[in-house]
C-alpha cells in the first residue's frame, strides 16, 4: 500500500512538473507572439504612415518652399481624393492663380516699360525731326543768305556813302543860302530833312536785315565735335556776356544774375562756342521779357535772373529763370519754330531759341520751357555728362 502511494505521488509530481514546463513554454510562446505582433504592427504603421503620409506631406512641403522661392511653373504632386490629396489640390489651385497673377504683373511691367520706351522714342524722333528740319533749313538759308548779304552790303555801304555826299552837298548849299529866297531856303531844309530821314531808315533797316542774315547762317551749322568742358565757368561767362550784350543794346535796363551752381556738376560734353551762343540767346530773351515787365509795372519791379546748374545721373541741367512777362499759352508751343517771334526788328528774327534748341539736341540733350504768363519763364538746357577718363592699368614686371 505504501508502495502504491509512493508511485502515485511520483506520478503526480512528474505530471505537475510537465504541466509547469508546458505552461512556461506557452507563456514564452505568447510573449514571442505578442512581441512579433507589436513589431509587425509598428512596421505596418511605419510603412503606411511613412510612405502614405509623411513622404507625401514632405513632397508637398518641398513644393510649397519652391513656390515661396518663386517657382510657380512646376505642378503640385499628390493630387488625390484623400485629405492630403485635397490639400494638394488646394495648393495646386493657389499655384495656378499665383502664376496668373505673376503673368498679369509681368504684362503690366512690360506695358509700362514699353510705354516709357515709346515716350522716349517719340521724344528722340521729335528731336531728330526738328534737327533734320533745322539742318535742311540751314542749308537752304545758307545759300539764300549768301546771295542776299551781297546786295544788302551794297545798299548799306552806298547808303553810308550817300549820307556823306549829302552832308557835303548840304554844306555847299548852305553857302548859297543868302542868295536864296525864303521859300527856296525852306524847300531846301524840307528836302534835307526828308533825305536825311530816308537815308537813316535805309541804313538802319539794311543793318537789321544783315543781322538777320548773319543769324540765319547759324541754323543747323555744326560748330565741332562735343568735348569734355568744365560747365560752371563756361556757364558763368556766357550768362555775363548775355547780360552785358543786352545792357549795351538797351542802356535803360540791367540785371545782376544770381548763380546757384552745384560744385559737383563737373564736366559736360559741349561744343563750347555753341553752348555759349545758346546761353547768350536764352539770357537775351530773359532780359527782354524783364524789360517789358519793367515798362509795364514801373519802379516797383525788381528784375531777377536765376541761373542754376545740377547733375542728374548721366545728364546736367542748366536752368535760366526770369520773373518777366512769361510766355502766353497760345505762343509757347511755337517758340522753338524758326522765324517765329513776337518782337520786331533784328532782335525779333525768331532764331535765338531755335538755335539754342538745336545746340542742345546736337550734343544729345534738350531744351524745354516752363512758364506761367505774367509771372516767370524758365528754360532748362540739358547736356550729357562727360565720361570719366579711364584709370591707367598697372602692369607687373
Amino acid at each position: 500500500m505504501t508502495s502504491l502511494l509512493d508511485a502515485a505521488g511520483a506520478a503526480s509530481s512528474g505530471a505537475l512538473e510537465s504541466s509547469l514546463a508546458s505552461f512556461d513554454q506557452g507563456r514564452l510562446l505568447l510573449a514571442v507572439i505578442s512581441a512579433t505582433s507589436v513589431v509587425v504592427a509598428i512596421l505596418t504603421a511605419w510603412l503606411w504612415v511613412g510612405n502614405g503620409v509623411v513622404r507625401r506631406l514632405s513632397r508637398l512641403s518641398e513644393r510649397m518652399r519652391g513656390m515661396a522661392g518663386g517657382d510657380l511653373v512646376t505642378p503640385v504632386p499628390e493630387v488625390s481624393r484623400d485629405e492630403i490629396g485635397e490639400l494638394a489640390g488646394a495648393l495646386e489651385v493657389f499655384r495656378q492663380q499665383a502664376l496668373e497673377v505673376q503673368r498679369l504683373n509681368l504684362v503690366e511691367q512690360l506695358y509700362e516699360e514699353l510705354r516709357v520706351a515709346n515716350d522716349e522714342l517719340q521724344r528722340m524722333q521729335d528731336r531728330l525731326v526738328a534737327q533734320e528740319k533745322l539742318a535742311a533749313l540751314g542749308e537752304l538759308v545758307s545759300g539764300v543768305a549768301h546771295e542776299i548779304s551781297n546786295p544788302l552790303n551794297f545798299v548799306k555801304n552806298f547808303c553810308e556813302a550817300s549820307q556823306e555826299l549829302y552832308t557835303e552837298l548840304a554844306e555847299t548849299l548852305e553857302s548859297y543860302r543868302t542868295e536864296m529866297s525864303d521859300d527856296d531856303a525852306a524847300l531846301v531844309d524840307e528836302i534835307s530833312q526828308e533825305l536825311t530821314s530816308s537815308l537813316g531808315r535805309v541804313h538802319a533797316n539794311g543793318g537789321r536785315a544783315l543781322a538777320i542774315v548773319e543769324r540765319m547762317r547759324g541754323l543747323g551749322v555744326v560748330g565741332g565735335e562735343p568735348a569734355p568742358a568744365d560747365l560752371n565757368p563756361a556757364l558763368r561767362q556766357a550768362v555775363q556776356a548775355g547780360c552785358e550784350a543786352f545792357r549795351a543794346e538797351w542802356g535803360d535796363f540791367s540785371v545782376d544774375p544770381v548763380f546757384d551752381l552745384d560744385d559737383n556738376v563737373g564736366e559736360a560734353l559741349l561744343v563750347e562756342a555753341d553752348f555759349g551762343e545758346a546761353i547768350v540767346n536764352l539770357v537775351l530773351n530773359a532780359c527782354y521779357a524783364m524789360r517789358l515787365k519793367q515798362e509795364e509795372i514801373g519802379d516797383g519791379y525788381q528784375p531777377q535772373l536765376l541761373v542754376t546748374a545740377r547733375r542728374d545721373y548721366d545728364m546736367v541741367e542748366v536752368k535760366i529763370r526770369d520773373n518777366g512777362t512769361g510766355i502766353a499759352d497760345d505762343v509757347v508751343d511755337h517758340i522753338f519754330n524758326p522765324f517765329f517771334s513776337t518782337r520786331d526788328g533784328a532782335s525779333g528774327a525768331g532764331l535765338g531759341l531755335p538755335i539754342a534748341a538745336d545746340v542742345a539736341r546736337r550734343i544729345g540733350g534738350d531744351l524745354v520751357a516752363d512758364t506761367v504768363p505774367g509771372q516767370y519763364a524758365e528754360f532748362t538746357f540739358t547736356a550729357p555728362v562727360a565720361a570719366p577718363a579711364a584709370s591707367p592699368v598697372a602692369v607687373g614686371d
